[in-house]
């Protein structure tokens, strides 16, 4: 998958490729997402689609709308909804345009924001993206924009030019035009020095990465949490690490020195019982008991509610999985006795009671939860089938024994998938 803006870069990109596919045996779609922020917007996707056309390749545009109120800014909030789209394609590698002068911008951009190695590492020309679940290659990343000039012109392609990158209100502009420019007349290689400075960065990011996953092995707890006693003993470079890597794992930017003291401070100073909750990003940093937890942010499907009519499925919200009922002989809730009450399904379950076996006590779910030390927020994402304040069926429990026959000639079964 080749993501194609009809700019210079892209083109050059996207024709290379395409002149390569048969001695490479390369199979290639084209994605363009028509961000409807300029009014010659659909004129480039239009471009786009005759440049691919004329070329004999597979073509896709999705037109999105951005918000231009977010916290990300236009620019940040654009790129997230392009990622969001890349995600949702079965491909699994995604080909990008990025070229050594964008590489040089986006290290001035992370060194005038005091990034740590991982933002001025800039970007690697291979990896595995976690927050979009693709491998993105970068194969420009060694060419300069004037090589690309060289080899448009070369082969003749023409190209789209967005106004908005003459605009220096943006910080990337900005860099591009005022200040590289004097630089680069002074350092001519400035280019290729500084990417061998990344280079040098981005190993001692990954150098890092190791340290902290060694470092892992003794502070992970079995359900994938990390052990707050052990870190406290540690040195305060040493936590942030673990701490950095966690968040990196989860596909997240590199956030600060001073963002990654300040989460390590609340886990350390919360109240064990405070349910912390601390955004980065789209995740969240968590406390239970004396374990922090890095997980995905994850939809509050707290106010869920289906009532059930009978279906054999029911989908979840959220990527939650599927309810599986079954009506069949065997052991089960006897139908007769399900068809009492309404029957829901919810996420919000506590004061619902449950039966864990036949010789067991009825018991407040939130009771059950408690004593298996189960974390707030994994309980509000279990799903649970109730029917006049007794819990049949609880996701990650089984079914209500109390409720259970195994003489019935019909009843009732559910399973959870996931």
């Amino acid at each position: 998958m080749v993501g194609l803006s009809g700019g210079i870069d892209s083109v050059v990109l996207t024709d290379a490729l395409w002149s390569l596919s048969d001695e490479l045996d390369l199979s290639l779609e084209v994605i363009h997402v028509n961000h409807q922020l300029m009014a010659e917007a659909n004129d480039w996707e239009q471009f786009c689609k005759v440049f691919c056309e004329d070329r004999g390749l597979s073509f896709r545009s999705k037109r999105i709308a951005i918000d231009r109120s977010s916290p990300l800014g236009v620019e940040g909030a654009a790129r997230e909804e392009r990622y969001r789209i890349f995600s949702e394609s079965n491909w699994t590698v995604l080909v990008l345009a990025h070229h050594l002068d964008d590489q040089v911008e986006t290290f001035f951009l992370q060194l005038l924001r005091g990034s740590g190695v991982d933002g001025l590492g800039s970007m690697p020309e291979f990896y595995l993206s976690t927050s979009i679940s693709k491998n993105i290659f970068r194969p420009l990343l060694g060419l300069s924009r004037d090589d690309l000039v060289s080899y448009a012109k070369e082969r003749k392609l023409r190209w789209v030019d967005d106004p908005s990158n003459d605009s220096n209100s943006m910080n990337r502009n900005f860099l591009r035009h005022e200040i590289l420019p004097l630089i680069k007349k002074r350092f001519p290689s400035m280019g290729q020095t500084l990417n061998r400075s990344i280079e040098n960065i981005a190993t001692a990011s990954f150098m890092l990465d190791k340290f902290a996953e060694r470092d892992l092995i003794e502070a992970v707890t079995p359900d994938g949490g990390v052990d707050l006693n052990i870190l406290e003993k540690w040195d305060d470079a040493r936590a942030l690490n673990v701490i950095r890597k966690q968040i990196k794992n989860l596909g997240e930017r590199p956030v600060s020195k001073a963002k990654l003291m300040e989460i390590y401070r609340q886990l350390l100073t919360s109240r064990q019982d405070s349910n912390l909750e601390i955004e980065v990003g789209g995740s969240v940093a968590r406390r239970f008991r004396q374990t922090a937890f890095f997980l995905p942010s994850g939809k509050d499907v707290s106010d869920w509610k289906w009532m059930w009519r009978g279906e054999e499925g029911v989908q979840l919200p959220d990527g939650l999985g599927t309810l599986v009922f079954k009506v069949a002989d065997g052991d089960g809730i006897p139908i007769e006795r399900v068809n009492e009450h309404p029957v829901s399904i919810i996420f919000s379950g506590s004061s619902e009671r449950f039966c864990l076996g036949a010789n067991r006590p009825n018991t407040e779910l939130k009771k059950i939860w408690q004593d298996m030390n189960l974390p707030v927020w994994v309980r509000r994402r279990v799903p649970v089938v109730e029917s006049n304040g007794t819990a049949l069926f609880v996701g990650n429990l089984g079914m209500n024994q109390r409720m259970c026959s195994d003489s019935c000639s019909r009843s009732l079964q559910v399973s959870w998938v996931r």
